[in-house]
């Protein structure tokens, strides 16, 4: 049984070393996945897809060796005491595991140093203990190994062409891409991107440029703006560019991408920046705004689901002012969509423009009724088509 269980240890400081070597080796092996799956159209299938296959090649194989370790312990403590005694302690202290193990990294290592940095830390512990609890003589050694990993710079999952900065926060990993004048925001899998700017001038030739024209439907100056869903600050610039006087204020919930939109992105600095998630604020907020935008995307596909219900609308119109306006980025959503029906249901004057990346603009009053479609939105945008897809 000794013989047995020395290779059961080795077997776990494998799995460990596995461990420590994947922040490593991620970026290589995604790079190989994402190739094979070039065929896949659907931006939905590729994440889908594209996510199952590397969890299961990246973790399956430390997650079934660690699967092990209970039923092994009881098979070789039992021979030593009681099996319900051994078997309680062994539950006991996996229990207590499986707490620490599911809240540290989410709320504590994951935004504090990070995701590859938390898996080098927990898989270098686990490298120690296993070391020091079945008495190997390379316990210092792992160790020593385990430490070095860990404090090492962490490996950048993917380097793309333009790539001017990467970091990682404890929404997503986000990027900044340039591609000749345009410079793009984009958030983990750089399949879409969040905003876009161009280092020439003001315009970007996006659906960011029409967001600054909506001042001119109030029928009079407008005073205020609220954008929910800030990125990098491109459609509150945009309205700052084109009405000095507009009292802007942006809602992001990511404090790493409110950074990234100051160093660069050009934030405009009169821009009233809220670190907090949109439906909170709105719900929170006393203000009252000539103009609400909602401009947020998580994974760069869907908008939030919070974010897109009766209720929020509802609480949007509540900051409103009586001749208000609320314009939305709604990608391809469809007229009878539910999400269509919500807003309806709260403003009942809804505007969208054509094209596969609509935008919306709703209110109800005289002024709302007299929008039409912005024309050339959907051309233009269509006219990037390399920009769409880093």
């Amino acid at each position: 049984m000794k013989r047995i269980a020395s290779w059961f240890a080795l077997l776990l400081l494998g799995a460990c070393a596995y461990l420590l070597v994947l922040p490593y080796a991620a970026g290589p092996a995604l790079a190989a996945i994402s190739g094979l799956m070039t065929g896949l159209h659907s931006s939905f299938g590729f994440i889908f897809a594209g996510s199952l296959i590397a969890i299961i090649l990246l973790f399956a194989p430390p997650i079934v060796v660690m699967g092990m370790t209970v039923p092994f312990l009881l098979r070789f403590l039992a021979q030593q005491r009681h099996l319900g005694e051994i078997a309680g302690r062994v539950f006991g202290i996996s229990t207590l595991g499986s707490v620490l193990g599911t809240f540290l990294p989410v709320l504590v290592f994951v935004p504090a140093v990070g995701t590859s940095k938390t898996i080098g830390i927990f898989a270098g512990a686990l490298l120690v203990v296993v070391a020091l609890g079945f008495r190997l003589s390379a316990g210092a050694a792992a160790g020593v190994l385990a430490l070095a990993l860990v404090l090492a710079p962490a490996p950048a999952l993917r380097h793309l062409p333009g790539e001017v900065w990467s970091g990682e926060s404890a929404y997503e990993h986000v990027e900044v891409i340039d591609r000749g004048d345009l410079r793009f925001l984009a958030y983990d899998d750089a399949i879409g991107w969040e905003s876009v700017v161009n280092k020439a001038g003001p315009r970007t030739g996006f659906y960011f440029d029409y967001f600054a024209r909506l001042p001119q439907y109030l029928g009079r100056p407008a005073r205020s703006a609220l954008v929910l869903g800030l990125g990098g600050g491109v459609i509150a610039s945009r309205l700052h560019d084109a009405h000095p006087d507009l009292a802007v204020t942006g809602v992001e919930i990511d404090p790493l991408v409110i950074d990234v939109a100051r160093r660069f992105f050009d934030l405009d600095p009169q821009t009233r920046v809220v670190n907090q998630d949109g439906r909170i604020f709105v719900r929170l907020d006393r203000g009252t705004y000539d103009i609400a935008v909602v401009d947020a995307y998580s994974r760069q596909f869907y908008i939030p689901f919070h974010l897109a219900t009766l209720q929020f609308f509802r609480q949007v119109k509540a900051r409103l002012a009586a001749d208000g306006l609320l314009a939305m980025n709604v990608s391809s959503a469809g007229a009878d969509s539910r999400l269509m029906r919500a807003l309806r249901a709260t403003l009942p004057v809804v505007r969208v423009t054509p094209g596969p990346e609509a935008l919306v603009v709703a209110g109800w009053t005289a002024s709302a009724a007299t929008l039409r479609p912005w024309e050339g939105v959907a051309a233009r945008i269509a006219s990037r088509p390399s920009a769409r897809w880093l």
